[in-house]
């Protein structure tokens, strides 16, 4: 029986994303948020990448639906495991991120995109 990866997580976004271009698989959304626990006071920085998207117009489009501090949620992401040598201090790092396609990707409403009376635009 194979393991199962599948990790559901939501937080804000915490800054820009990116959009890389990856020799033959397309393009790379990338973008991290902040996932605050109710046993901790210091948040967890998840970093949240979509591979292998072909349609650039696509994310552009996606990506001006990600202004810092919305608050989305991955469902179903693929947790992964990068590690590096620190050149500074000469030891291994790690870090970890979510992989997962776009529509796996909820958009919860954005406080700034409301009207004054609270009636949601989106």
């Amino acid at each position: 029986m194979k393991d199962e990866n599948f990790v559901t997580m939501g937080g804000r976004v915490t800054h820009t994303p990116g959009i890389y271009s990856v020799k033959q698989h397309g393009w790379l959304l990338s973008f991290a948020i902040a996932v605050h626990s109710l046993h901790s006071k210091t948040p967890l920085f998840m970093e949240i990448k979509v591979p292998g998207a072909t349609d650039r117009h696509k994310l552009d489009d996606f990506v001006q639906r990600l202004p810092i501090g919305r608050k989305v949620t991955v469902h179903n992401a693929e947790l992964q495991m990068k590690q590096w040598e620190d050149a500074t201090t000469k030891t291994t790092r790690e870090s970890y991120h979510l992989f997962c396609r776009l529509d796996q990707i909820y958009l919860h409403e954005h406080a700034a995109s409301r009207h004054p009376d609270g009636d949601p635009t989106t």
